[in-house]
């Protein structure tokens, strides 16, 4: 009834009377009535009835309000319309008041406030504020020391892949701070980290250990080839220059039948020369 008296569509428009049964409507918990109530005052340019009506609005509940009631708001007392609207479940507003109440924007300094707000923005998955709100609890800045809690919140922003929470949650198992000592836990925190690419938290690498051996011993003497393949030459050892390869078969891969030896002729070796040459007696042997 209020918006039809408002609009004069049907009825003939009496603003008043729409005044008084949209302000009511608003008194007894209908929020679109204190929006419009708020769009009148705006229209009218009443900027102090304009942050009432709004106000009203994000107390029932609407989240926008209440950000627009913190924009336009000229009192010290603004941020409680951010932090009525963190309390609905926008992250960025209880990041802004958390903000607020850390560094005194506005407002007096509150770091209880501070923590409770960061806590607010990492339970609406905001890393960020998860490794804030840790920090705060470690160093016990404004607040009760509490390593044990920093560890619980490093572990939210972890989880968050927040590489440096992962990092200091495992110097807090490597150094046992707040937490029992684990090792195990340590490395798997820091493990983490590196894979995210803080090189820090990679282990480091083992130093190599040199081997000192007598002058004028070659640990690769004994080493020769274990076999050869029908097409396939010995490996070319370092320096000296290639070697040939086979000659092809025939055409028609028949080798021709070898004649039978004379009276003073003898078989020919089935090994190379080239292979003779290379090894010692007793590998050509078995080869």
């Amino acid at each position: 009834l209020g918006l039809l008296l408002a609009e004069g569509r049907i009825y003939s428009a009496d603003l008043p009377a729409a005044k008084e049964l949209l302000s009511r409507g608003c008194t007894i918990g209908d929020d679109r009535s204190c929006r419009e109530m708020a769009r009148i005052a705006n229209d009218a340019g009443e900027h102090e009835a304009l942050v009432s009506w709004l106000g009203k609005s994000c107390m029932l509940g609407n989240e926008p309000s209440c950000m627009r009631t913190a924009t336009l708001d000229r009192s010290d007392d603004r941020v409680r319309w951010v932090e009525e609207a963190c309390r609905l479940g926008r992250m960025d507003a209880c990041l802004d008041a958390a903000e607020r109440r850390q560094n005194g924007n506005g407002v007096p300094v509150d770091m209880k406030l501070a923590l409770q707000n960061y806590q607010a923005a990492c339970r609406l998955s905001n890393a960020p504020s998860c490794f804030r709100a840790a920090k705060i609890l470690r160093s016990g800045d404004g607040v009760k020391a509490d390593p044990k809690a920093a560890a619980v919140w490093y572990d939210k922003a972890c989880q968050m892949r927040q590489t440096r929470a992962c990092a200091i949650l495992g110097d807090l198992y490597l150094s046992g701070e707040g937490v029992d000592k684990d090792d195990v836990r340590a490395r798997f925190y820091h493990n983490i980290a590196c894979s995210s690419g803080l090189r820090s938290s990679c282990p480091k690498p083992a130093s190599r250990a040199r081997i000192e051996l007598p002058v004028g011993q070659n640990p690769l003497k004994d080493l020769v080839p274990l076999a050869f393949t029908a097409n396939t030459l010995p490996l070319i050892p370092s320096g000296s220059a290639p070697r040939r390869p086979p000659p092809a078969l025939p055409a028609d891969d028949v080798l021709p039948s070898p004649a039978p030896p004379g009276p003073q002729s003898f078989p020919t070796s089935p090994i190379p020369d080239r292979i003779t040459r290379q090894f010692p007696s007793a590998h050509t042997q078995s080869l």
